[in-house]
């Protein structure tokens, strides 16, 4: 019964119904769709109406187009403005880091800057020719503003994974020589670091170091 009340009820909304477009900025318009009508954030949908359990108000029939960039909706203006509402919740742009890089070999005479911009939860990597560092760095924005970095660091075939959490834009400090060396096990190492510079490793003058930097783009940062 409660089924074809429904029906009844779509049918008699579409007798007035119109069409408007809303405008997606940030994702594409069939993954706002399908969060839209299955609560999954890893929903692709490109045509869906009002089922039980949706966030699609009743009475709606909504068309993703992702080549426009845009969510066709067909239903009363009320409804219309309420799913406009809802895709404001989904439809937001994602948090953004500067990410720095200095990589220093005194012993080879060099040093290297790479500077990046890099969206929240996302990876970056890079070679480093002359010191032989290559890295593989992804980085995460946690509740309290702080950063998670979850590093991969390779040389001569020799590769340490790291995880190491420190203040938005704080500094990492990590000796390569001391990481790197072949008769120590640093994988899965943890740092919890929140008032200070985070160190990895002893330090020398003709030691190889790597400094990490990522601050969050328009929030207030530790000059630390």
């Amino acid at each position: 019964m409660r089924r074809l009340a429904t029906t009844l009820l779509l049918i008699l909304l579409a007798a007035w119904a119109v069409a408007d477009e809303i405008k997606i900025q940030y994702l594409r318009p069939s993954r706002v769709l399908g969060m839209l009508a299955t609560s999954k954030w890893d929903a692709q949908v490109f045509e869906a109406q009002y089922e039980e359990g949706s966030m699609l108000p009743v009475g709606l029939r909504v068309k993703a187009d992702d080549v426009k960039g845009v969510l066709i909706v067909y239903g009363d203006p009320d409804s219309i403005e309420e799913l406009r509402r809802y895709v404001s919740l989904f439809d937001v742009k994602k948090r953004e880091l500067k990410l720095s890089i200095d990589i220093d070999a005194p012993l080879d005479r060099h040093h290297n800057r790479s500077d990046t911009t890099l969206k929240n939860n996302t990876s970056w990597g890079m070679s480093d020719g002359p010191s032989g560092v290559s890295l593989k760095a992804s980085v995460r924005i946690n509740d309290d503003n702080s950063i998670t970095y979850y590093l991969t660091i390779e040389k001569d075939k020799t590769q340490r994974t790291l995880v190491l959490k420190a203040k938005n834009g704080n500094t990492i400090d990590i000796s390569l020589d001391q990481l790197l060396k072949t008769d120590q096990d640093k994988t899965g190492e943890l740092l919890k670091v929140y008032d200070k510079k985070t160190t990895v490793g002893t330090f020398s003058p003709t030691a190889m170091t790597m400094k990490l930097r990522a601050a969050i783009v328009d929030e207030p940062t530790n000059r630390h």
